[in-house]
């Protein structure tokens, strides 16, 4: 991985994890060397009012939450770090995903999935979904004033 912003040289010095989707997130929740020096996170450790409204917006449990930083409650001093991808290799990837794993009556092509981003893209809470969400990176990591509050690295 390669280090974008922030001071990643030592990840025991982490305890949060920003989960973007398709950004290769799941094997830093799997991998065995950082389980007990990073947290995710999910209904148990978000702010009671967002869980709430989350499960109420979509119907859905919160337990297994792609939140921005700005929804965690996290203080600017709690260190954490989120990963990105190349956007297009993130597309594909989302794109594999809708259409394979999420057994969608309609096959799209993949021109037709990327127009499907007009649909989804001003629905509250759509950064959660991993396929429909349309939220850049970028918005995962800073807070409603914009500043960057994760340290970054890039999936090679």
């Amino acid at each position: 991985m390669k280090i974008l912003g922030g001071n990643c040289t030592d990840m025991s010095s982490y305890s949060y994890f920003i989960h973007i989707p398709k950004t290769g997130g799941i094997a830093i929740k799997q991998s065995s060397v950082l389980e007990t020096r990073v947290e995710g996170f999910s209904k148990r450790n978000l702010p009671t009012n967002y869980t709430q409204r989350y499960e109420n917006t979509t119907g859905r449990k919160g337990n297994h939450c792609h939140a921005r930083w700005r929804d965690t409650g996290l203080s600017t001093k709690q260190p954490c770090f989120a990963i990105v991808r190349n956007p297009f290799a993130r597309m594909v990837s989302r794109y594999t995903y809708a259409m394979n794993k999420l057994n969608r009556p309609q096959k799209l092509s993949f021109e037709e999935f990327i127009e499907t981003r007009h649909e989804h893209a001003h629905k509250e809470f759509n950064w959660h979904e991993a396929a429909d969400g349309w939220t850049t990176q970028k918005d995962y990591v800073v807070d409603t004033d914009n500043t960057l509050r994760c340290d970054v690295m890039r999936l090679e």
